[in-house]
């Protein structure tokens, strides 16, 4: 926590954390991942501001570089700076 830029929040991405579709992003964070088979540290996550967790349909999680793109693309979603894509239907492929 000695680490994070001056004014920024800690944010853990972990089960049991607010589900991200209803996270407000902070202006000012650093998001922290933790291992894929272990999560965060137990210090880590008691540092951390706020805890988000991203729901999943076929598994209890994804893999780290997954799990960051998608917080990630929220974050940016959220703001305006991503438009979704529109609904083309799966006859588009």
């Amino acid at each position: 926590a000695k680490l994070r830029p001056h004014g920024a929040l800690l944010v853990g991405v972990e089960l049991g954390g607010t589900p991200l579709d209803s996270f407000e992003h902070p202006d000012r964070c650093v998001y922290v991942l933790g291992a894929e088979d272990h999560g965060l540290p137990r210090h880590v996550r008691e540092a951390c501001h706020h805890i988000i967790t991203i729901p999943a349909t076929r598994h209890d999680s994804f893999n780290v570089a997954v799990a960051g793109s998608l917080v990630m693309y929220d974050r940016m979603r959220k703001r305006g700076v991503v438009a979704l894509l529109p609904d083309v239907g799966w006859s588009a492929y």
